[in-house]
């Protein structure tokens, strides 16, 4: 049955999630549809799955996994629509959580229930993260926040729904354990992840995101979207000129507006807080517009500079340009590889964004990668 069930299950995903990439890029609709097509052709992958003997969970999380790492058009209609369906599915599901607790059985199981879940926060789940992740060379650092971050949520609830909906003699038992340690997860993992992070010191500087992204679904603009920033930070308090505004290459302003009013995007059109931009760009500038229009949030030690250092290389640049231009020497490195090579012989294969390298007189930061490529690299001088 294991077999059976992996294996039918793994197959339709493939071709589902195959098949469903290729219907939403091929199908000419109206922009509010493609949204309910992956919402139906989701159901009919679970549903014809199930009726083929195969798990139909195991079939719909692959073929999202494949929709969502395609290049598929209108994704961030899709993306938005389906965001609104998982919180209203969150919603019904924690709804129906509260309809079959019974609080006056929970005082009376609470002991054993809190032994259970610091068994498994506490003694389990390092286990198991450090027994699985260490042959992936994680350092001990990340290993033990992987460990830590294990929250217990909808999928113990949704499996504790199983055996009361078959009936089984003391389900309701295993539901309750499973809502104490739902709750105690929650309460105290769920607060202390950004304390466990710094503690551990595995902060990033976060993502910028638009303030809105609308997809053009017209083939000849390619990859490009229309994105819209709102200015705000110290920078705009004074007026500063469009003429001075340093843009990603392949992307432009197409709008500015304020207090309602539309502003010709010309060079001498003064920008101030605010104003809302409306940039014609391709989805992996947002995060470079981002920095350029909105002021820096989070913590002082994860601003851009302060993080990533004082300039920005391209990961293909050689060590010994670095060297000669900034007028230093490492030893025990080839000066004729490239930055990329070097931090990821260091990492051992995958590196990641935050990831930090000292080289003698500098610190390098990887601050872009592209698979197990470093695309962009900070660089700190000590």
């Amino acid at each position: 049955m294991l077999a059976q069930q992996f294996g039918i299950g793994a197959l339709c995903g493939w071709l589902g999630g195959r098949a469903l990439v290729f219907l939403v890029n091929r199908v000419d609709l109206v922009t509010a549809l493609y949204p309910l097509l992956v919402t139906a052709s989701g159901l009919v992958i679970f549903a014809g799955t199930n009726a083929l003997g195969g798990s139909g969970f195991l079939a719909i999380y692959l073929a999202g996994v494949l929709l969502g790492n395609g290049r598929v058009r209108m994704m961030p209609a899709i993306l938005q629509v389906h965001d609104g369906l998982a919180w209203l599915a969150q919603l019904c599901m924690f709804l129906i959580l509260g309809l079959l607790v019974d609080p006056s059985q929970l005082l009376l199981i609470a002991p054993g229930c809190l032994l259970l879940a610091a068994v498994l926060i506490l003694l389990a789940r390092p286990l198991a993260a450090f027994g699985t992740l260490w042959p992936f060379k994680f350092n001990v650092r990340e290993q033990g926040f992987i460990a830590w971050v294990g929250l217990r949520g909808a999928v113990p609830i949704v499996l504790a729904l199983f055996p009361v909906m078959a009936g089984i003699e003391q389900a309701t038992l295993l539901f309750n354990i499973a809502f104490v340690i739902v709750l105690v997860s929650l309460v105290i993992q769920g607060t202390s992840l950004a304390p466990v992070a710094r503690l551990l010191k595995l902060e990033v500087p976060g993502h910028e995101e638009a303030h809105r992204r609308i997809p053009i679904d017209v083939p000849a603009v390619g990859e490009h979207e229309l994105l819209l920033f709102r200015l705000s930070g110290e920078r705009w308090l004074r007026p500063s000129p469009l003429s001075d505004l340093r843009l990603p290459p392949d992307s432009g302003i197409a709008a500015v507006f304020r207090d309602g009013q539309y502003l010709p995007p010309a060079p001498t059109t003064a920008l101030q807080a605010d104003d809302l931009i409306a940039v014609l760009a391709r989805p992996d500038q947002i995060d470079a517009l981002g920095h350029r229009f909105n002021a820096p949030h989070g913590p002082k030690h994860l601003a851009e500079m302060a993080f990533f250092g004082e300039f920005v290389l391209n990961g293909d640049a050689q060590l010994a340009d670095v060297e000669q231009v900034y007028g230093i020497r490492v030893e025990q490195e080839d000066p004729q590889q490239t930055l990329s090579a070097c931090i990821a012989r260091h990492q051992h294969g995958h590196p990641v964004v935050g990831d930090s390298l000292m080289l003698g007189p500098v610190t390098l930061v990887v601050k872009e990668v592209e698979g197990d490529t470093v695309t962009r690299v900070g660089l700190k001088l000590h």
